[in-house]
């Protein structure tokens, strides 16, 4: 809702290419709000206003795009940028959009992966289509047994960013000490 109201004076700035206020006015938005204005605005503007987030919100406002709007706003960007946000994209929410896309441009966007989230991408869309294969995002973590395990917060090895998650689903292997969760990110 907010996207339409503010849609016209954002279009202005952009034309303008007056990106500071624009800057201002977005800084307590969230997410979720900032993917409602950026399907509201025209196809043209788009990029240019997703380059204006904070980086930290940037991932996380393309996960609230419809599978649509990410696929346009990818269409506008360079190798690169998609290239940061696919392999920044949590597996789930990557692989719901390369399911929406034609092979031909599912195989160009898996090329820019990294080779580590090439091979998950390839695994998970490997899983036949609507089943909890290409669901899950599963982690695996070393634990010790110390007591009950709801919520807990880990940290991520690849970006050293810590996460706090929603236990799901938990498989314990004995042998190994390992724990197997589905979560979902940023839950509690």
């Amino acid at each position: 809702m907010i996207g339409k109201i503010l849609q016209p004076e954002i279009s202005e700035l952009i034309r303008k290419r007056n990106l500071s206020p624009i800057k201002e006015l977005i800084d307590e938005w969230t997410p979720a709000d900032l993917a409602d204005l950026i399907a509201c605005l025209p196809d043209t503007d788009r990029a240019v206003f997703f380059r204006v987030l904070p980086k930290d919100l940037e991932i996380e406002t393309f996960e609230y795009l419809e599978l649509d709007d990410q696929y346009d706003l990818l269409k506008a960007m360079g190798n690169e940028e998609v290239s940061n946000i696919l392999n920044e994209m949590s597996p789930d929410d990557r692989t719901a959009l390369f399911e929406e896309l034609p092979a031909n441009i599912t195989k160009q966007l898996l090329s820019l992966l990294s080779s580590e989230e090439r091979i998950i991408a390839k695994k998970l869309l490997g899983y036949p289509e609507n089943s909890i294969g290409r669901l899950m995002t599963p982690i695996i973590l070393r634990w010790r047994k110390t007591g009950r395990l709801k919520r807990f917060w880990i940290t991520s090895e690849k970006t050293g960013m810590t996460l706090r998650l929603l236990v799901l689903y938990m498989w314990l292997m004995k042998k190994v000490n390992l724990l197997m969760i589905s979560g979902s990110e940023n839950s509690c």
